[in-house]
C-alpha cells in the first residue's frame, strides 16, 4: 500500500517548472535544461490539491506525530519557509547519486491543542546551478484537524485546568446562584459582575454558609466535596450531576501554585470602579495550554504573570473567550471574625473568598472550612491565602462557590 501511494504521488505532482533565473553577465536570463522536481509524497496517505490532511487519529496517547515529506530532483532542495509552533522541519537525508537524487525531510507535527483545525504552509525551493534557483518550487500545505469528541461540559468554561498530578478539570462559566422561590441552582452568567445577595435574605443568592442552611427542616445547601444534591439548571443532565464538585484547599493550592508554568498562567488584576467598586484584586488563572496556543495563534502574552489593571470589559471577555477563569473578588469575610487581635473597629472586609471542599473537625462537634481568600490581610504572596474558617464565624454565610467538573473514569 505505501509503494501505491508513493507512484500516485510521484506521477501526481511532476512539476514542468516556471524558472526565476539571475542574470548572467550579459542581463539575459539563464535557462538550464531539464529542470526537474517530483514530489511531495509520504508513504501513509494522499496529498490532495496541495494538502495533507493529518486526521486526529495520528497523535497516539496525545503525542507529536512524525514523518518523512520526500522529493526527488536534479537540483538541490531545500526548505525555505518560517518556523510554527504547529510542526518543526529538519535537514532532508539525501539518497542516490547522479543527476537525480532524493531529499527526505524529517516533519514532527505537535499534536491539536482545541478543537480547531489549523494548517501551515511549506515552501521548498531548489537550486539548479549557480545561476538558477527557484524560491518558491513547491508548496505543501499541512492541516492537522481539531480535537475530536472536543466536548465541553455545557455550563463549564472552554479551559482544562489541573488541580493534581494527571488530573484536569473544567470549571463552570460562573460562581453557583441558588433561587430560592424556584429551588433551583444554576451558574452566573458572567465571571465578573455580582449581583446576587445572601441566602435566608434575597430570593437570588451567590453567597453561601459553609454548614447546612435549613428551611422547614430541609436543607437547602449542603457544603460538600462532591455537588449532587441539586439540578443545576443549564449544566449537565441531573444524572451527570455527581461530576461537579468544590475543589478542595490542596487543589487550589496546586492550581494557582504547583501545575507546570503556574507563575505564568495567573493574573492578578484590578477592574474600574465601574465592574468592582473598591477596586480590590482579582485573579485571572489561564487554562493549562494557554502558552502553546498563545505561541501557535500569535496572542500576545505582554501581561502573562504579572499584575494588571484591566479597564474594560472587553479585556475580561477576550480572557473569558480563551478558556481564563475568572475569580472576581466577590464574597466577603471580615478580618474581626478570623484574627482576635483585629478590633471590629479597626476591621476590614477581605473580598474575593471562595470555598473549599476541605473541612475539618473542631470541639464540640463544630466544624471549620478552608477558604480562598484573594485579598487576605495577612497573607505574604500578594493577599492570596488559604484560610480556616470556623463554623461560628458570622461573616462566613457570605462566600462564593466556584464547581468543577470532572467526569470520572
Amino acid at each position: 500500500m505505501k509503494k501505491l501511494f508513493r507512484l500516485a504521488a510521484l506521477a501526481a505532482v511532476a512539476l514542468p517548472l516556471m524558472v526565476a533565473c539571475k542574470p548572467n553577465d550579459g542581463n539575459q536570463p539563464t535557462q538550464p535544461t531539464n529542470n526537474e522536481l517530483e514530489g511531495p509524497y509520504v508513504d501513509f496517505a494522499e496529498i490532495t490539491d496541495g494538502k495533507l490532511v493529518l486526521g486526529n487519529q495520528l497523535f497516539q496517547n496525545n503525542e507529536p506525530f512524525s514523518f518523512d515529506i520526500t522529493y526527488s530532483s536534479n537540483g538541490v532542495v531545500y526548505y525555505n519557509g518560517e518556523e510554527s509552533r504547529i510542526l518543526t522541519i529538519g535537514d532532508p537525508k539525501v539518497t542516490g547519486e547522479g543527476a537525480k537524487r532524493g531529499y527526505a525531510f524529517p516533519v514532527t507535527v505537535n499534536p491539536p491543542l482545541d478543537g480547531e483545525d489549523a494548517e501551515f504552509t511549506l515552501v521548498f525551493s531548489v537550486q539548479y546551478d549557480a545561476n538558477t534557483v527557484v524560491e518558491q518550487a513547491s508548496r505543501l500545505t499541512i492541516v492537522r484537524k481539531g480535537l475530536q469528541n472536543y466536548e465541553i461540559p455545557e455550563g463549564a468554561l472552554t479551559g482544562k485546568f489541573s488541580v493534581g498530578k494527571g488530573r484536569q478539570l473544567y470549571f463552570a462559566k460562573g460562581n453557583l446562584e441558588y433561587d430560592s422561590l424556584l429551588n433551583k441552582y444554576s451558574f452566573a452568567e458572567s465571571q465578573y459582575k455580582d449581583e446576587k445577595g445572601v441566602l435566608g435574605t434575597d430570593r437570588y443568592v451567590s453567597r453561601f454558609p459553609q454548614t447546612p442552611y435549613f428551611k422547614n427542616n430541609e436543607p437547602l445547601y449542603v457544603l460538600e466535596g462532591v455537588f449532587s444534591s441539586w439540578t443545576i439548571d443549564g449544566a449537565e443532565p441531573s444524572d451527570d450531576n455527581n461530576y461537579w464538585l468544590i475543589p478542595a484547599a490542596e487543589e487550589w493550592d496546586y492550581l494557582i501554585y504547583k501545575r507546570a508554568n503556574a507563575d505564568k498562567l495567573r493574573v492578578q488584576y484590578i477592574i474600574d470602579d465601574h465592574l468592582n467598586p473598591g477596586g480590590q484584586s482579582g485573579l485571572i488563572l489561564l487554562p493549562d495550554n494557554y502558552l502553546d496556543m498563545a505561541a501557535e495563534k500569535d496572542w500576545d502574552v505582554t501581561n502573562i504573570g504579572r499584575g494588571f489593571v484591566i479597564s474594560t470589559e472587553e479585556e475580561l471577555k477576550l480572557l473569558e473567550s480563551r478558556g481564563a477563569l475568572i475569580l472576581a473578588p466577590f464574597g466577603w469575610l471580615s478580618a474581626s471574625d478570623i484574627y482576635n487581635d483585629i478590633p471590629m473597629e479597626e476591621s476590614r472586609a477581605m473580598l474575593g473568598v471562595y470555598w473549599s471542599s476541605s473541612m475539618q473537625n473542631e470541639a464540640e462537634g463544630k466544624t471549620s472550612t478552608i477558604a480562598l481568600v484573594l485579598n487576605e490581610v495577612r497573607s505574604e504572596d500578594n493577599g492570596i491565602n488559604l484560610i480556616r474558617v470556623h463554623q461560628d464565624v458570622p461573616s462566613a454565610r457570605n462566600v462564593c462557590i466556584r464547581l468543577a467538573y470532572q467526569k470520572f473514569q
